[in-house]
């Protein structure tokens, strides 16, 4: 709750995840092996019981720290890193695959007369026709192993990435999360218009 003056005003907001309990608040440590991120994602969700609708494909991690980050955050983060979007409302974790999503048919079409007012940007600033990274082929507990460089996409603006990934796979899946989410900031638009109350978040 808040109020302002002279004219007494008083602005009520809401929040749709579970602030009564830990899941923004408390700090945890912990290495996940060997498991999937819908694995993580159901024992964070049991946790606060939460239920879970994940809808992209099985993605598996050999390790992972969250060191000293919230659920919340370190999920968010996670979810970040391999181009999933997290959303939490009505008692449950969504976590889907923005990329498949961007590709359904759209929901809804909006002539410019429906806007009250809007502005549209394109830049080439910060956006990429594909990235470069590496990692370790034939790690051994002694930490040997061959630096391998891996590249998706092609041309001359591509983004160089330094995060440490399990294998060739995994560097490729994070790599193209990664330009994939740059990119998005290629052509943004803001409207303002009637609002739609069926119209959510993930629909096109």
């Amino acid at each position: 709750l808040s109020y302002s003056g002279p004219e007494l005003t008083c602005q009520i907001g809401g929040l749709s995840v579970p602030e009564s309990q830990a899941f923004r608040v408390t700090e945890r440590k912990k290495t996940w092996k060997n498991i999937t991120i819908q694995e993580i994602a159901q024992k964070i969700c049991s946790r606060y019981k939460l239920s879970l609708n994940y809808n992209a494909k099985t993605i598996r991690i050999k390790s992972k720290e969250q060191s000293g980050n919230t659920d919340s955050e370190f999920l968010r983060t996670l979810c970040s890193e391999y181009g999933l979007y997290i959303k939490v409302f009505f008692g449950r974790i969504f976590i889907y695959d923005v990329a498949a999503f961007e590709a359904k048919p759209a929901a809804l079409t909006y002539h410019i007369n429906d806007f009250e007012s809007w502005d549209f940007n394109t830049t080439m600033v910060g956006t990429y026709t594909g990235a470069t990274t590496t990692y370790t082929k034939g790690k051994s507990d002694a930490g040997e192993g061959k630096e391998v460089k891996i590249t998706v996409g092609g041309g001359k603006r591509l983004l160089s990435i330094n995060e440490k990934v399990d294998d060739e796979s995994d560097a490729k899946l994070r790599a193209c999360a990664k330009v994939n989410e740059e990119n998005r900031k290629a052509a943004t638009m803001s409207v303002t218009m009637k609002a739609e109350p069926w119209l959510c978040t993930g629909m096109c």
